[in-house]
């Protein structure tokens, strides 16, 4: 059986929290953009991402699409590569994570 991702969820939390509805939670964003950085970086492997962090700007909706832009800075602790990162929530052009960093060991393939 299938469900959508409000069924478990009750959009009044989400307007009495000032959302205006039901909001996806902020882990999930968390981890979509994760995801991203290890792909593009990590080559996929998750072993390599080594340190995450980013600021949460706008709330994102279930079924929103969003976009990780991923910048090189250069050379992080412990032999691995430092990026910024942020991610845009496509469907209100916000950016939803701001200020984002990882430290990732590089793959070979990299997309950067």
């Amino acid at each position: 059986m299938t469900l959508s991702p409000t069924a478990y969820t009750d959009p009044k939390i989400g307007e009495a929290a000032g959302f205006g509805g039901v909001i996806l939670h902020g882990l999930s964003t968390f981890g979509f953009a994760a995801r991203a950085v290890v792909t593009a970086v990590g080559g996929g492997d998750p072993r390599a991402l080594k340190f995450f962090g980013v600021r949460f700007t706008t709330p994102v909706k279930p079924g929103d699409s969003l976009e990780t832009s991923i910048w090189e800075v250069g050379p992080g602790p412990n032999g691995t590569t430092e990026v910024t990162f942020v991610t845009k929530n496509l469907e209100t052009g916000k950016i939803c994570l701001g200020a984002g960093i990882a430290y990732v060991t590089k793959a070979e393939k990299s997309k950067l």
